[in-house]
């Protein structure tokens, strides 16, 4: 399959095994170089995603913490269940 129609021109796309568990996939740094790769798993289902060209920074430890962190205060046990305060865990 050819990306060209994606915005990537001469880039091959091949499908491999799944090689006893090990992969699935394989993408080139050329590629992703060109845009934002995520991979998640939510509920035993992964899902893999690519843009191009990258309008935004996705940074999921940023994202966790302001969700984890709404409501808490400093003092409080931190969410994540350590133990500590707030402060000295992931209240950054």
């Amino acid at each position: 399959m050819d990306l060209s129609t994606e915005g990537v021109a001469a880039v091959q796309v091949t499908e491999c095994p799944d090689i006893a568990g090990q992969f699935g996939a394989i993408i080139g740094m050329d590629v992703i170089t060109l845009g934002d790769l995520s991979i998640t798993n939510l509920n035993g289902q992964t899902w893999m995603t690519f843009r191009i060209p990258s309008y935004a920074a996705t940074d999921y430890v940023e994202e966790w913490q302001r969700s984890v962190s709404a409501g808490v205060g400093r003092n409080d046990p931190c969410p994540c269940g350590s133990g500590r305060k707030f402060k000295k865990c992931h209240g950054v």
